[in-house]
């Protein structure tokens, strides 16, 4: 399919021109390629500090790059990871307790690296519909 043909680029050629439009369908192709991947480590600590493992999140994210006047990077990746790890905890219906989140970056064709590790403190919220744990796996 040639260039022009393309749907996006036919979208944008009704709405801008037809120069800005293929510069526009470049863009917006160059904005899709974003490699983001993380990682998120989701354990439990039991007696002892024991940690297990229960779940893991992969992905495509940029928050933790964002700059916050007041904030340090470490600061702000602390404090975005603890809003990550409530929104996940409480769409999976955790059970209360002591939980270490940790984040690695993946980007492809490269290793892995530990972005931060935060331990939290989870208050219990049931699935939605449910008033206790019995669905957990």
């Amino acid at each position: 399919m040639l260039r022009h043909d393309r749907p996006e680029t036919r979208r944008l050629k009704l709405r801008f021109g037809v120069r800005s439009a293929q510069r526009c369908a470049r863009t917006v192709r160059r904005v899709i390629v974003w490699n983001y991947r993380h990682r998120i480590e989701y354990h439990r600590v039991g007696q002892g500090g024991k940690r297990t493992l229960e779940h893991t999140e992969v992905v495509d994210d940029h928050g933790w790059y964002f700059a916050r006047a007041g904030l340090t990077s470490e600061e702000w990746r602390v404090r975005y990871t603890h809003v990550c790890a409530d929104d996940f905890l409480e769409r999976v219906g955790a059970k209360p307790g002591q939980w270490v989140v940790i984040v690695w970056r993946q980007p492809e064709g490269a290793d892995q690296k530990l972005l931060c590790s935060v331990r939290i403190w989870w208050r219990c919220v049931a699935p939605r519909g449910r008033t206790d744990h019995s669905a957990q796996r």
